[in-house]
């Protein structure tokens, strides 16, 4: 891609239509290492790690021998099933008697809810992912030590051609609403640009400041608040 096309796709992102912010705050998993592919899209694609909620299974055959009826030994002296039907054979030319036999009996399917056999645990129910990069001080350089992370995001959306998300700055509550949200604007910028220089199309991408609003933990003073999400995006969103 030549620089100016990519330098107006980023500018789109930025500054277009796909600056309409999620209506929800999500539930956020954060990484503090590197985390896999898989991990990510287990939260950010949930649906493609979703196992069948019900299945259906059939009997082997040992439980089908079991279910059918037990012959009860004979007595001692008694004469067998064999010899008692060769005493009680009728003459040949006599119709032979119709014998009603039982229907064999067979063990009903057994089925299985596997969502109840395996509840999910409760961080299963994250919608986003989250790293606490180290930005300076009023800065939105992204320090090295998490290109890592930023690379696995690029990785997932190669791979999934479909996925669009909302890439949101975060800031702690030091300093004024105005000013936390131009950072943390400007830090999503940088991570969007980040992303298109590994291939992702910015049309995929949305560039969100939300600063001071939404806390992590109970100060919204603590450090642990600065941080960067990515948020899956509905089709709609990016009409």
């Amino acid at each position: 891609m030549r620089p100016t096309t990519r330098t107006a796709l980023i500018a789109l992102a930025i500054g277009g239509s796909l600056l309409v912010q999620p209506r929800a705050q999500a539930e956020v998993r954060l990484f503090e290492d590197t985390p896999s592919v898989e991990q990510l899209r287990a939260v950010l694609i949930p649906e493609s790690h979703a196992s069948a909620s019900r299945r259906i299974e059939f009997p082997r055959h040992d439980a089908l021998d079991a279910a059918k009826p037990i012959q009860p030994a004979a007595a001692p002296g008694a004469m067998s099933p064999t010899q008692s039907q060769a005493s009680t054979t009728p003459p040949s030319n006599a119709p032979a008697p119709v014998a009603a036999s039982a229907p064999e009996q067979v063990a009903p399917p057994v089925v299985v809810n596997a969502k109840e056999a395996k509840p999910a645990p409760a961080s299963d129910t994250a919608t986003a992912v989250g790293f606490r990069i180290n930005f300076a001080f009023n800065s939105a350089v992204i320090p090295p030590a998490h290109f890592s992370q930023l690379d696995r995001v690029a990785d997932l959306l190669r791979q999934e051609p479909a996925l669009s998300l909302a890439v949101e700055g975060h800031t702690d509550a030091v300093g004024s609403a105005e000013y936390n949200i131009d950072l943390s604007r400007r830090r999503a910028v940088a991570v969007v640009r980040y992303l298109v220089d590994h291939g992702v199309e910015a049309s995929r991408l949305m560039a969100v400041g939300k600063g001071k609003t939404e806390p992590l933990v109970a100060d919204p003073m603590d450090g642990r608040n600065r941080r960067v999400q990515f948020l899956r995006l509905s089709p709609d969103s990016t009409s």
